[in-house]
């Protein structure tokens, strides 16, 4: 049987598909898969090694074509016209759209084969009436709250796949070793990111508490210049995806803000803990782990749109933790006191796809412990 999956989304949203690819082989031994995406995030192919073929959706060439005078008006859609045909010369048993936004829906349209499943188009019109599933994932997308099953719960039952088991991360902080925390400080989304002079301040705190740690701060190569200006050059490195993997095989800890990294880390069995700041929703698109922790603020609009620009005056959300609030969430990690101090303030079990989460409390700020 050969599948193929359109996975147009973001390198983070594809690194946290890992997970469905073992159960598409579960459920379909022998099965062929065939990955989509978009041709800037090819680097992941060494993380996926259950994919036997990638596909890629040029995005970013065809726009610059349609920006530059000199190229024919017709090139992307010949280009575009291509790809369908290289697709449809595969001939797949089913097409599975994980991406559910309306750009896929229309190329579900052209791509031929037995079966398809996920957003679809029928004659240019947009069709959400799958199964129920398929319209509880839609609501739960399009609703700004921090509630409902994770992504992966709702594709595993949208696709009848076998939930897949939440990742292991290892047990390796303690107070009486050198522990290894790393640090992703930046994300490409403005509303997402906590202020890098406050990240500075809890490294001092961290340092002058426990000198012994080593607490690494890193970057692509195009975030060089801004996280220099903060952080010194033994707390600093910039990195490849696949340098990143290699340094948090060895790491004990993840702080990050929302990004692909997260999902990265818990595949190298790293405990995550994430800042969840603008359009952050973490009991939805979380690291798949057995266990992870996130602060999120409480202010009244958080969170907010994906697609839209922070709506205060000021990033308000960010503004709710303080130094010294991730300074104490980290030293209860590497004491393991979490469970035991933090306050238990509900236990949510959902009654949508059979999976919940525990939340925690501690000083006013809201974590979670397990998807």
């Amino acid at each position: 049987m050969k599948i193929l999956v359109i996975s147009l989304l973001r390198l983070g949203d594809i690194l946290m598909q890992k997970p469905l690819l073992k159960s598409m082989q579960q459920k379909y031994p022998g099965c062929e898969i065939h990955f989509l995406i978009h041709r800037e995030f090819q680097m992941v192919e060494s993380f996926l090694p259950e994919v036997k073929a990638f596909h890629f959706f040029e995005r970013q060439e065809w726009s610059r074509w349609i920006n530059q005078v000199e190229v024919p008006l017709l090139k992307p859609v010949k280009s575009l016209g291509t790809l369908i045909q290289t697709l449809n010369s595969q001939k797949f048993d089913m097409v599975w759209n994980w991406t559910h936004q309306s750009g896929s829906a229309y190329l579900m349209e052209l791509i031929q084969a037995q079966e398809k499943r996920g957003l679809q188009s029928e004659q240019g019109r947009i069709k959400i009436n799958g199964p129920k599933e398929l319209k509880n994932f839609n609501d739960t997308f399009t609703n700004l709250d921090n509630r409902g099953p994770h992504y992966l719960e709702h594709l595993s039952a949208i696709f009848q796949l076998p939930l897949p088991r939440p990742l292991r991360v290892r047990e390796s902080l303690h107070p009486k070793k050198e522990n290894l925390i790393c640090v992703q400080a930046l994300t490409s989304d403005i509303k997402k990111n906590w202020e890098l002079n406050r990240f500075r301040q809890w490294l001092d705190f961290h340092q002058r508490e426990r000198p012994q740690d080593k607490i690494v701060f890193f970057g692509a190569p195009n975030e060089k210049e801004q996280l220099s200006v903060v952080f010194p050059a033994e707390n600093l490195q910039i990195l490849t995806l696949p340098e990143v993997a290699q340094l948090l095989r060895q790491a004990d800890l993840l702080i990050s803000v929302d990004t692909a990294i997260k999902h990265l880390a818990v595949h190298e069995g790293v405990r995550v803990l994430e800042l969840a700041f603008g359009s952050a929703q973490p009991s939805k698109t979380g690291p798949w782990a057995e266990e992870f922790y996130h602060f999120s603020p409480r202010t009244s609009c958080w969170p907010c749109s994906h697609s839209k620009d922070c709506s205060q005056p000021a990033q308000y959300c960010a503004k709710d933790l303080s130094p010294n609030d991730l300074h104490l969430a980290v030293m209860d990690l590497i004491h393991g006191r979490v469970h035991r101090q933090l306050k238990k303030i509900t236990n949510e079990n959902s009654t949508f796809y059979g999976s919940g989460g525990t939340h925690v409390e501690r000083n006013g700020k809201l974590f979670i412990t397990s998807p």
